[in-house]
């Protein structure tokens, strides 16, 4: 989503299409100033009283800003921002790719705003502008059922032509192929495409999820990228680590090897990634490894340099154990109103590291922190409830709470839901359906 601020930097400072509507004190002029200045300073509030007096550039800016964030409630407005940017095609189509983008992030929002999309796609000239070629195109890569009697080569082809930044003809063409049944061709496609876009590997991994071996495929695809590493994207980089991870059932040294190289070229999160797979293997690590990474967080980003702190603190198999201490860290940012500190109270009272198991107190902790966009949260609710110590065990449960960390990222949730799906009865998984819709019905995540 980096690419999407650049591009806000890229068009507002060239001034923006805002000749009907004359500049206010601190307008768009200062939004476009200010971001051009630091991509990251906060114009929201700003932005927000700009899209209230009516300056449509403003609404498309502040969905682009929004779609950065993690947590729900500024995914699901930046959406509608998108689709009052785009206005039914009578507005900016660029609303749309940019939309298609960060709904493709997740599943779940992927089913819901299907008929959106296939609606849209009539709403305007696919070959008019290069910019409608790329946006017909952004919407293939995540709904190519919607194109089933088109064929997209001309179409790959004229964005070849035409486009002058943001060129991705070789990822369109790998997921045309990959599509078409053509696997040779796509497998080399993605190979080249993944050699500067994480996007790449993200849909790459998806496609061989689709088959059997996916670890193994994945493992042999990142293992012919190594001599390209030196002009891999970091992005890129930390994808294969992050893919890799979430296949791996046990161990694997392969997997810190592409944290450590993005980290190496400058990616904050690769290196937070190194710390939490650290945590998740104890026996491979020591406190002082997973120290001598987040000392090295903590001045770039203090909350999260903080919480993982405090997540080592509390492994057991570590000589620095000290479950209060943890706690101290983690109370002070949850007051401070920092809600990532959630998952930290949430694992603390479930392991029973300040004096009892208490689930129930737990639970509410990972439902603050799924709430606030942490996913994993709702997943660790159905691992609670599945085999955690200290209250009643329900699978429909357990399956109700995966499915809804499933539906925003499959990663979080799809070996779990598949081994606990074979151990129930009809009626169980029944009553997990059931029990599903209605916690989307009661954490708001109805379809949109």
């Amino acid at each position: 989503m980096r690419l999407i601020v650049n591009m806000i930097v890229l068009s507002l400072v060239s001034g923006g299409a805002m000749a009907a509507i004359p500049e206010l004190e601190g307008g768009m002029v200062d939004v476009r100033y200010r971001l051009y200045r630091n991509a990251q300073d906060d114009v929201f509030n700003q932005l927000e009283r700009l899209v209230d007096s009516g300056y449509p550039d403003a609404r498309l800016t502040l969905a682009d800003l929004l779609a950065e964030r993690d947590d729900m409630a500024s995914v699901q407005r930046a959406v509608q921002l998108y689709k009052q940017s785009f206005n039914e095609g009578y507005g900016v189509v660029r609303a749309l790719s940019s939309m298609v983008q960060l709904v493709g992030q997740y599943p779940g929002m992927v089913d819901e705003e299907r008929a959106f999309f296939q609606a849209s796609l009539q709403g305007f000239a696919w070959a008019r502008d290069p910019e409608s070629v790329r946006t017909v195109l952004e919407v293939f890569l995540v709904y190519p059922a919607l194109f089933a009697n088109h064929s997209m080569e001309s179409l790959i082809a004229l964005h070849e032509r035409s486009c002058i930044e943001n060129c991705n003809g070789t990822l369109y063409l790998a997921a045309y192929r990959a599509e078409s049944g053509d696997m040779e061709q796509a497998e080399s496609l993605y190979f080249e495409a993944a050699k500067v876009s994480p996007r790449a590997v993200r849909l790459y991994a998806n496609w061989i999820e689709k088959g059997d071996g996916k670890l193994e495929r994945l493992k042999t695809f990142a293992e012919r990228l190594k001599p390209f590493i030196e002009e891999m994207s970091p992005g890129a980089i930390q994808q294969i680590g992050s893919r890799m991870r979430a296949y791996s059932t046990e161990y694997d040294r392969e997997v810190m090897f592409w944290f450590d190289q993005a980290a190496q070229k400058g990616i904050i999160g690769a290196r937070i990634n190194k710390v939490q797979y650290m945590l998740s293997y104890p026996d491979h690590y020591s406190y002082q490894e997973a120290e001598a990474e987040f000392v090295q967080i903590l001045p770039v980003d203090p909350v999260q340099g903080q919480l993982l702190q405090a997540s080592a603190l509390t492994v057991r198999q570590w000589k620095h154990l000290n479950p209060p201490k943890a706690h101290q860290i983690l109370t002070e940012l949850y007051n401070a109103g920092h809600t990532e500190a959630t998952l930290g109270l949430g694992d603390l009272y479930s392991m029973g590291g300040l004096d009892e198991v208490a689930q129930r107190k737990a639970i509410d902790m990972y439902e603050q922190a799924a709430v606030a966009g942490a996913f994993v949260g709702y997943q660790k609710i159905a691992v609670i409830y599945r085999s955690g110590r200290g209250i009643c065990h329900s699978k429909p449960y357990a399956l109700a709470y995966s499915r809804l960390a499933g539906s925003y990222d499959e990663a979080l949730s799809g070996d779990f839901i598949r081994s606990l799906s074979e151990e129930m009865s009809p009626e169980e998984l029944q009553q997990a359906e059931v029990l599903h819709l209605d916690l989307r019905r009661q954490y708001h995540l109805e379809a949109r």
